[in-house]
Formats: structure tokens, C-alpha cells, sequence
């Protein structure tokens, strides 16, 4: 998605006092919503829906992070307000069964230009661990994960439509 001089303007780091990552993820958001495709899909019980943001697990939570504030929890924290933030128009099932999870990841931008292209929707085999992503959704929209008993996660570099989580629950 393109943004055009004045909407960039008007969106600017310096007007909003937010960095300019967070500002482009917040135009593409508006435009896909606008286009309808933010919306959950109805499939019978089946909800799809999509978090338009790079994906990230879930760190591991300590007692001692009431207080004493790790960055890599805040990033967390900011990153599940954004996601819930995304998808408060969509009526979640109170009690999943089955969840699968498609992960996009963004390439770095110190990639060439053949190496992105050649990764480009392949299989991504870094860290964050597929079972961190799964705890990072889980606890994000449901207060008991428990009862989730069918779980498929797969990650995947940018295939070209940008980073996002792809959510899929029965």
C-alpha cells in the first residue's frame, strides 16, 4: 500500500510523536480496513481474521515483572494492546476447540534484493519459537486457553503482503 505525500504528512512522526513504523502500520491497517479485508470471514462457526503487525512469542513472564519493567515484556504488552486494538469489531468464539496460526515475518532490510526474493513465502526457521506465537495469541484474546484443543502454527517470511498474523478459529 502506497501513502500519499499528505496523508505521510499529516501522519508524520513529528504531529503524532510516533515512529514512523507505527505510523505505517496504522495507514496499511485503515486501508485494508477500508477494503473490507480486516473483517472476520463467517464460515459456520470458523472466524478468520488478520493482525496486521510483525509477529512476536510471547516472553517468558516472571513475578518480578509487575514491577520491574523488562523492555522485551513492554514490546509484548504494546504488541497484544495493538493486536486486540485490530480486531475489537470481530465477535470472538468464547471457547475455541481448534486454532491455527500463520505467521508472516518481514525481511530485514540489510537483505538484498535476491536473497528477499528468494525467501520470499518460504518457510521462516528463526526465532520466535512457533509455540511462543501460539502462547503470545492465545492469551491475547482468550482469559483460558485451556480449552484449545487442536492447534496448527506455521511461519512464513513476507510473501509480499507485508508482516501479519493470519488467524484462523473453530
Amino acid at each position: 500500500m502506497r501513502v500519499t505525500k499528505e496523508e505521510f504528512t499529516r501522519l508524520s512522526s513529528r504531529a503524532t510523536g510516533k515512529p514512523l513504523q507505527e505510523i505505517a502500520e496504522a495507514a496499511r491497517f485503515r486501508a485494508k480496513k477500508a477494503a473490507g479485508e480486516v473483517l472476520a470471514a463467517d464460515a459456520g462457526q470458523t472466524k478468520r481474521f488478520v493482525v496486521y503487525q510483525q509477529p512476536i512469542g510471547k516472553p517468558r513472564m516472571t513475578q518480578r515483572d509487575k514491577w520491574a519493567k523488562r523492555p522485551k515484556v513492554i514490546r509484548y504488552r504494546q504488541w497484544a494492546d495493538k493486536a486486540r486494538e485490530q480486531i475489537q469489531h470481530i465477535t470472538l468464539p468464547g471457547e475455541p476447540i481448534s486454532l491455527s496460526i500463520r505467521a508472516y515475518f518481514a525481511m530485514p532490510q540489510s537483505w538484498s534484493k535476491r536473497k528477499q526474493a528468494e525467501l520470499a513465502g518460504k518457510p521462516h526457521r528463526s526465532k520466535p519459537d512457533w509455540d511462543n506465537i501460539a502462547k503470545a495469541i492465545q492469551d491475547i484474546f482468550w482469559k483460558k486457553d485451556e480449552m484449545v484443543a487442536e492447534g496448527h502454527v506455521q511461519k512464513f517470511w513476507d510473501d509480499g503482503n507485508g508482516a501479519r498474523v493470519e488467524i484462523e478459529v473453530q
